[in-house]
């Protein structure tokens, strides 16, 4: 399976350019791998001709990011990403084009935008996805001072209390088991899938080898 969207964003500013993310899915597509795209930008709309192609084989999964719907939050929280109603915007033109791609919801952070999780994911019903997965911010010793330093400059009225519950275990056990619970009832409620069937690959061959 190919990943795109770990780390960089596969639709940075770069990719309008250069366009290595069209070949390297025009590559996919020829050889029959099957794919997760990640992104949070609008821009992912331009390819949809060629992840309809590949979802139609059931060899796709579209996540868009979404942490918040607050513009102010999200251009603290997620820094050069399209707005979230841009985001939104290409969920619905996915949708339109015959693909309805998923939302990946987060990363969600007690005390900061929890109390989202319903929100986004009707809007994101509304504009056409299919499906929704989440991921819960982790403090751990490779991100927990960044983390610390980024909560206290820019949420600085909350950073305390965040802080608090994401370092306490049993507090944050509890949050982690509403947030599944909550996001469980919401998909539910938005007819949104929380994952989708398995990826194929039952038609993946190895490229030839050149001589």
């Amino acid at each position: 399976m190919v990943v795109l969207g770990a780390v960089p964003d596969p639709y940075g500013s770069a990719e309008l350019r250069l366009r290595l993310t069209r070949s390297v899915l025009e590559t996919i597509l020829a050889q029959d791998l099957p794919l997760v795209v990640m992104t949070r930008s609008e821009h992912i709309s331009r390819d949809v001709d060629l992840l309809w192609r590949l979802a139609q084989q059931g060899r796709v999964r579209v996540f868009i990011g979404l942490a918040t719907l607050d513009l102010r939050l999200s251009k603290e929280l997620e820094p050069g990403a399209s707005t979230p109603q841009q985001r939104l915007d290409a969920l619905n033109a996915m949708a339109r084009a015959g693909l309805h791609a998923g939302v990946l919801l987060g990363p969600v952070i007690p005390g900061l935008n929890a109390t989202e999780i319903e929100t986004i994911l009707e809007a994101a019903a509304h504009s056409g996805a299919g499906y929704a997965d989440y991921c819960l911010l982790q403090m751990r010793e490779n991100n927990r001072a960044a983390a610390t330093q980024w909560l206290q400059a820019h949420c600085p009225q909350r950073s305390g209390m965040v802080l608090q519950m994401l370092r306490g275990a049993s507090v944050l056990d509890d949050m982690a088991a509403q947030v599944a619970e909550r996001f469980e009832n919401a998909c539910h409620r938005f007819l949104l899938e929380h994952v989708q069937a398995p990826l194929g690959c039952s038609e993946f061959s190895f490229p030839a080898q050149s001589h």
